[in-house]
């Protein structure tokens, strides 16, 4: 018997050692980087995830996230009420085809080498979308979020290799990098160019793409003619013109009653997709 209980301490032993052995510490200089940004911090709490350094805390009323990757920091996201947003952002989003969607909730993303975003979460009719916006209202991108659960991890920063931060910059010299995510060996980066939000596509082998919204008296007038024998029961929404070496789409969203959808035109009126 005393065996059998020797036995059984000596195996409790190993498993908390060995559940201790699977804590890490903070370092001392993420510890001492929070410290220096966010001095005011409270009720601060410090994790583990996926390699990085996590600081979970409040801040000036808000909930906020400091995530730190090899001592260095490399994100914090903070939830934001709508009130606190920039007025640019509040004006451009009161103005937007979203501002009777419900509002789930505002989010500011900040990230290293990139310029912060507002992202706007809304939803109507079981229809969710996350709206990007910088500092001076320009929507960046909308994102269809029905069905999704997003967590941190998605917010986190991929940087652009010098080669393909170099093609971006010699096709758009004065680029505000804002997003970038990256598949396989090509980089999808949302930038303000000329105060316009694009999406620009580069790959090892040169640029791809880019994409943006245009006002309707942009449209080519092949295009226009499309629409207007088509769908001349529509009213028109939201345009995006995207440009490739050999050709150039115009995505045109469509409002019929309570029905939305979007038909894709090539630049001399060709109708390419239709749903």
């Amino acid at each position: 018997m005393t065996h059998l209980i020797y036995i059984l301490l000596l195996s409790t032993i190993f498993v908390i050692s060995g559940c201790s052995g699977n804590k890490q510490d903070v370092t001392q200089p993420a510890k001492d980087t929070f410290a220096s940004l966010y001095p005011e911090a409270k009720h601060t709490k410090w994790s583990q995830r996926d390699g990085y350094e996590v600081a979970t805390f409040k801040d000036k009323r808000k909930n906020r996230e400091a995530w730190f990757d090899k001592n260095r920091w490399v994100m914090t996201i903070s939830d934001q009420q709508y009130t606190h947003l920039p007025k640019k952002v509040k004006h451009k989003f009161s103005q937007s085809d979203y501002a009777e969607w419900e509002q789930l909730g505002v989010k500011r993303v900040e990230r290293v080498n990139q310029n912060p975003v507002w992202i706007i979460d809304v939803e109507r009719n079981k229809v969710r979308y996350a709206l990007y916006y910088t500092q001076t209202g320009i929507l960046l991108r909308t994102v269809n979020a029905t069905g999704q659960e997003r967590t941190s991890e998605d917010f986190l920063p991929t940087e652009l290799p010098d080669e393909i931060a170099q093609s971006l910059y010699d096709i758009y010299p004065t680029a505000i990098v804002y997003e970038v995510a990256r598949e396989d060996s090509t980089y999808a980066i949302d930038v303000i160019d000329e105060e316009i939000g694009k999406k620009i596509v580069i790959s090892e082998s040169g640029w791809q793409s880019s994409s943006f919204d245009i006002p309707q008296k942009d449209l080519p007038q092949a295009v226009s003619r499309t629409l207007s024998k088509n769908y001349q029961n529509c009213t028109i929404g939201n345009i995006r013109l995207k440009e490739m070496p050999q050709e150039k789409t115009y995505t045109v969203e469509l409002h019929n009653d309570t029905l939305v959808y979007s038909v894709c035109i090539s630049n001399d009126g060709h109708i390419i997709q239709d749903n």
